[in-house]
């Protein structure tokens, strides 16, 4: 076998270590594009699939108002909003519902619940935005009732003449 020269043995390190250089550099941006790559179907994944849960939600959300919607249309109806039908009624419509509670306010704030408990709502802001005929939902609040956390969707209650006479909503607890 041939032993070779101290000059033949440099060029050999040197063509070595050209060739590790070059080799680690091109994994490095090999892997640098597949990163990239990665976190572009990562971004569109989530987006997607953040997509598909707000249009959930807010087909779920349209279905809660419309459930809402129903009842405060008879609760118009009636000559007195606290009637023991109405209140009957507000506690039946509860055990059949997914509402942890169900709320009938006057425009006063005051109001009755589904569980028979006297309530004052007048300061919240999801009764205050209801008065101004818009369906709302609550930031999650502690219920003025039980402390429980809680969310609140509300609807306005008309009178025949399309004048709010109350708010009617359902709390959710959120714990």
């Amino acid at each position: 076998m041939k032993k070779l020269s101290r000059h033949e043995l440099m060029q050999y390190g040197t063509a070595i270590i050209s060739f590790l250089i070059v080799m680690t550099f091109t994994l490095l941006i090999f892997f640098w594009f597949v990163q990239q790559s990665v976190d572009k179907s990562v971004q569109n994944v989530l987006q997607k699939n953040t997509l598909q849960q707000k249009d959930h939600l807010e087909l779920v959300l349209e279905k809660e108002y419309e459930f809402l919607e129903s009842p405060a249309a008879y609760f118009g109806t009636t000559s007195d909003l606290f009637s023991n039908d109405n209140l009957q009624l507000l506690a039946e419509l509860a055990s059949s519902s997914s509402y942890h509670r169900l709320m009938l306010f006057s425009t006063d704030g005051i109001g009755h619940s589904s569980d028979g408990k006297k309530t004052d709502a007048s300061s919240r802001d999801y009764f205050q935005k209801t008065l101004e005929g818009r369906r709302v939902i609550s930031s999650p609040l502690s219920s003025s009732v039980d402390n429980e956390t809680l969310v609140v969707l509300t609807v306005p209650v008309y009178d025949k003449d399309q004048n709010i006479i109350g708010v009617f909503g359902g709390s959710i607890d959120v714990t």
